[in-house]
């Protein structure tokens, strides 16, 4: 009988009833019941929603997301709803990953793949994704509804979208010449990209550094994490599980972990987007649940989160950064975050950028990075790597009712 659902529901993406599908949703049939009232929200955007079933490897559901790209032209986003499938899954409700090379992360992480969504939105095989693309891990029907439910109520609300924005920074600890360059780099990717009237709050993890909390470090994060700001953002070492420690020891706390965000509290207004540029705090294909992961479930944790799935660098990490910065605050463009990533990972693969700071980062990693021969190539795997948790169709900024476009 599954098999038969799962052939029907191929079926039917190819079918003329999907011709004018704006979103493409897979989701395994267990967890379709926490699906209906963001459906009906949706659809009462503009948006016409399709739901199906994900075919049961990568290969399979690149080739289901390409079919309906083929029948419908207005096509914009897709959905993947559950866990990623790995040979360790963990879940039987999982929407697979796929991996693709790590050609130059790999030197380093000592592995050969990157697990990433990526190729299902990229539909030309280019590395540049066509398509919105994001993951709702969810391992039931409630659990889904309740996250989805969070996402309704902040579009709902009539207040203002927030513009501030909560960083949070850890030393590199590489070299002082690389760290020097890392901070430089990232002050003025802030200081020219973020719009007057954004208000910044920073906080360092460094006892040394004048942004350094009067309050236990941990706390401080803690407490920003939980304010609400159009963005939290982390800078520094991560783990699948947490970001660094408060002090550079072994056995020292964490400053966050995955302990740290409980699935009990009552849903609070929090980050609406969290991007962490971190080692593998996004490793979507763990045996066990990554931080990323964690924090979108927590009812008190961002709406949306954005992190690696393996090992990254530094140049890899600037160039998207800064292009996805200027995404998220570029006046007219990008209405929903699904949108602003897209579009950030496909400026990041040019090399003809507007941005100044895109040249003053190329010309830092030609004289200081271990990879100077293969930057491109690194930018690739960073594109691969950094996967969108949660609702792609999520909209971060204020604007005008949704105009969605049918085929002819």
């Amino acid at each position: 009988m599954r098999s038969f659902f799962l052939a029907l529901c191929s079926w039917s993406l190819i079918s003329p009833t999907a011709l004018a599908a704006g979103v493409l949703v897979l989701s395994p049939v267990e967890l379709q019941p926490g699906l209906q009232r963001w459906i009906e929200f949706r659809t009462g955007q503009g948006w016409e929603v399709t739901t199906a079933a994900p075919l049961n490897s990568a290969e399979a559901m690149a080739g289901q997301i390409a079919a309906a790209a083929k029948q419908s032209e207005s096509l914009a986003c897709v959905v993947l709803i559950g866990d990623a499938a790995a040979p360790h899954t963990r879940l039987a409700a999982a929407s697979p990953t796929a991996y693709r090379p790590s050609v130059v992360s790999g030197v380093y992480s000592g592995e050969a793949h990157i697990a990433t969504d990526n190729p299902f939105a990229d539909l030309d095989g280019d590395d540049a994704p066509e398509l919105a693309i994001g993951r709702i891990p969810c391992s039931s029907p409630a659990e889904l509804a309740g996250y989805l439910d969070r996402v309704i109520a902040f579009e709902s609300a009539l207040e203002p979208r927030p513009t501030n924005l909560n960083i949070v920074a850890s030393p590199g600890r590489f070299s002082p010449l690389i760290d020097s360059m890392i901070e430089f780099t990232a002050e003025q990717a802030l200081r020219q990209l973020t719009p007057t009237g954004s208000e910044l709050k920073a906080i360092y993890n460094s006892p040394a550094s004048p942004h350094f909390p009067k309050t236990p470090f941990r706390n401080a994060l803690l407490a920003g994490l939980r304010e609400p700001a159009l963005a939290w953002v982390y800078l520094g070492h991560g783990s699948t599980c947490g970001l660094d420690r408060v002090e550079p020891r072994a056995h020292a706390h964490r400053i966050l972990h995955c302990v740290d965000l409980p699935r009990t509290d009552a849903p609070t207004p929090g980050p609406v987007f969290a991007a962490m540029l971190a080692c593998e705090t996004g490793r979507i294909d763990a045996p066990a649940e990554c931080l990323a992961e964690s924090m979108l479930l927590c009812p008190r944790g961002p709406l949306a989160v954005l992190a690696s799935s393996r090992v990254c660098m530094p140049y890899g990490n600037s160039v998207l950064g800064i292009e996805l910065l200027n995404c998220l605050f570029e006046p007219g463009k990008s209405e929903s975050l699904g949108e602003c990533v897209r579009e950030g990972k496909r400026r990041a693969l040019r090399d003809d950028s507007k941005l100044p700071l895109r040249k003053s980062v190329r010309q830092i990693g030609l004289g200081l990075s271990p990879n100077a021969d293969a930057l491109d190539q690194e930018v690739v795997e960073h594109v691969q790597m950094y996967n969108l948790l949660g609702d792609p169709l999520l909209r971060v900024k204020q604007v005008a009712p949704l105009q969605t476009h049918s085929a002819d």
